[in-house]
């Protein structure tokens, strides 16, 4: 348990010195999306928003991923996207997934602007 809260705090210290626009583990408002187990508190990582088009709207929408520590003794790190949430080396594996199927979408490795 000591070298867990060791590594958090080595964590939050990387982190903290990395600049960034949030506030490094900053409490969250509960979320109806991602309940906790007894209210447990979901502390703010990392916050990154990407455009995704929703074609039924035909639109671009902001889509947020959220690094969370939920402190309930059992969850710890989460990567929560949408109404879904993702162990890290689920995230990991989503991220090579999503490579794998643009490479195939676009061999030529081609970016085009929105």
């Amino acid at each position: 348990m000591t070298d867990n809260i060791r590594h958090l705090h080595a964590v939050t210290a990387t982190v903290a010195a990395t600049p960034t626009d949030v506030q490094v583990w900053r409490e969250l408002p509960d979320d109806p999306e991602h309940p906790t187990y007894e209210g447990a508190p979901r502390l703010l990582i990392e916050r990154h928003d990407h455009q995704l088009h929703h074609d039924r709207a035909d639109e671009w929408q902001s889509a947020p991923l959220t690094a969370v520590y939920v402190d309930d003794g059992l969850s710890g790190a989460r990567i929560e996207f949408g109404p879904w949430s993702l162990e890290a080396s689920e995230a990991r594996l989503l991220a090579v997934s999503l490579n794998t199927l643009a490479d195939a979408c676009d061999p030529s490795g081609n970016r085009r602007a929105k």
